[in-house]
Parts: C-alpha cells; sequence; structure tokens
C-alpha cells in the first residue's frame, strides 16, 4: 500500500514538472505526424515574416534561403523534447539601424504576429504557439522562429535531431 503512495505521488510530481510519459501541453502524442505539421507550419511562417522583415528593414541581401532544423528543448537537464527552428540573416540593409525596431515591429504586427518584448538589440514576438525573435546589431540582423517544444521519447528526439538542415527557400531581397 506504501509503495502505491509514492508511485502516484512520483507520477504526480512528474506531471507537474513536466517530466515522464510522452503526452505534449498541447495534446500531441510526439508522433511523426505532429513533427510533420510543426514543421511544415514553421517552415510556411519563416517564408511569410522573414520576407516581410526585410522589405521593412529594405534589405540589400540574405545570407541565403534560410534554414530549418530540430533541436532539443525541454526542462534543463534533462530535455524533454524537440522544436524546430526557422532561421535566416539579414547580412546588408538599405535602413539606418536605429530603424530596425520600428521597421521589424510593423512588418510583423502586419503579418499577425504579436510583439511580446522589444528591448535594446531584440524584437521578440508570437503567434500559433511560434515564438519569433530578431536579434539586431552593426552585424546585420538574425532572424528566427521556433515551433514551441513538442515533449517526446528520447528516440523520437534523436531521429528529429539528426535529421539534417531543410532550406526554407526565402527569396532574396529584390
Amino acid at each position: 500500500m506504501r509503495r502505491m503512495g509514492v508511485v502516484v505521488g512520483m507520477a504526480m510530481l512528474s506531471s507537474l514538472f513536466g517530466c515522464g510519459g510522452s503526452a505534449g501541453s498541447d495534446g500531441s502524442d510526439g508522433s511523426g505526424s505532429d513533427a510533420s505539421q510543426r514543421a511544415d507550419t514553421t517552415r510556411a511562417a519563416a517564408r511569410e515574416a522573414f520576407p516581410a522583415v526585410g522589405e521593412a528593414v529594405e534589405a540589400a541581401s540574405f545570407s541565403g534561403s534560410g534554414g530549418g532544423r530540430w533541436a532539443i528543448c525541454g526542462m534543463q537537464p534533462s530535455p524533454s523534447g524537440a522544436e524546430y527552428v526557422a532561421e535566416i540573416a539579414i547580412t546588408q540593409t538599405n535602413t539606418g539601424s536605429s530603424d530596425y525596431p520600428g521597421s521589424i515591429e510593423s512588418a510583423l504586427t502586419s503579418t499577425g504576429w504579436t510583439v511580446d518584448n522589444r528591448t535594446g538589440e531584440v524584437v521578440e514576438a508570437s503567434k500559433d504557439g511560434m515564438t519569433f525573435r530578431a536579434r539586431y546589431g552593426s552585424g546585420g540582423i538574425n532572424l528566427s522562429i521556433r515551433s514551441g517544444c513538442l515533449d517526446a521519447s528520447k528516440d523520437v528526439v534523436a531521429k528529429l535531431t539528426d535529421e539534417p538542415a531543410d532550406k526554407l527557400g526565402v527569396a532574396p531581397p529584390s
């Protein structure tokens, strides 16, 4: 009887701290279809938001067409999931860096993002469970979108993070 109480107590603590089990807080089960849907949604958001921000800051060049990959996430030191991360860098603009925050914020709100944080060299926004981050300085602007952590077994996380990076196909500025 005492052992059963300990097991139940540990299970409750595990769920309280986000450990154990494979069910995500969003009802996902960590399956391949959940992961594929998250990656597709994040890629689509990147293909819309990255060019909008590029246009707003009058980007002269991107670092390429953007890339996406799976990264480990969750409670540290024992990660419990993976999230899809889409990234691109704007290497040259025709706008002064003092205009970046307002231009980035305007581009994000026009594409449906909610700006959550705007500080020194960072603008952060959210939309549909995803997080957008623009970090800027004299070397350019780094843009990223994170899908949110998909709770999954260690095997699924290992499989996802072993996948090669994707090309996003973001069109270069015109």
